[in-house]
């Protein structure tokens, strides 16, 4: 019943041949000072959902600057995952390039720095973009786009979710009203957190 209210919501504020998006930009903030922004877009065109994160944030490791930026379009249609395509970069240099497609049966997944290709043969349906539009409500794992697996996702109070990785890290995704507000991330490069700005509906 809840998915047939959805659909017709969704009929009734996007007609058919027309396009619905959904921005929400949050500043990048690193030890009290804003590194950068992140642009995180859902567009709904007919059956098929389109995403697309835009990271980019610079800031000084070591005396260092680095420039880390992150560039993903990913598509979804019947609640699973179709394909997406990430660009990772540091200083302008590609650290890595995943690109994950469902052809009939599986997925082919390739990404430059594991240098092979694999294959998945379960659908996907839930990945770390979504966790930027509404809370994981009875979810326990989520898809990393990056490394290309499942990561365990837990609920450690009211409104805030960890997503643990392989490396022992974890980010924390705090949510007000189903909504995702904040979150903080531990990275190799830098940790730090999200804090939402805007929300753009057109």
């Amino acid at each position: 019943m809840r998915a047939v209210l959805i659909s017709v919501f969704l009929l009734l504020v996007c007609p058919y041949g027309q396009s619905l998006s959904l921005i929400n930009t949050f500043n990048v903030v690193c030890k009290g000072e804003s590194i950068g922004q992140l642009e995180v877009t859902k567009t709904i065109n007919d059956d098929v959902i389109d995403f697309k994160y835009l990271l980019d944030i610079t800031t000084t490791v070591i005396f260092k600057e680095v420039r880390v930026q992150y560039d993903m379009d990913a598509q979804y249609s019947g609640g699973n995952l179709l394909n997406y395509h990430l660009i990772y970069k540091v200083n302008e240099k590609v650290h890595d390039e995943v690109l994950v497609d469902w052809n009939e049966d599986h997925y082919t997944i390739q990404s430059t720095r594991q240098k092979q290709k694999k294959d998945h043969f379960s659908l996907i349906n839930f990945t770390t973009v979504l966790l930027f539009f509404s809370e994981p409500l009875k979810r326990t794992k989520v898809w990393g786009e990056l490394n290309c697996r499942y990561q365990p996702l837990i609920k450690v109070e009211d409104n805030g979710y960890e997503m643990s990785t392989d490396d022992g890290r974890s980010n924390v995704f705090y949510y007000e009203k189903g909504k995702l507000v904040r979150a903080t991330f531990d990275t190799p490069v830098v940790d730090f957190e999200i804090i939402k700005s805007s929300e753009t509906k057109s």
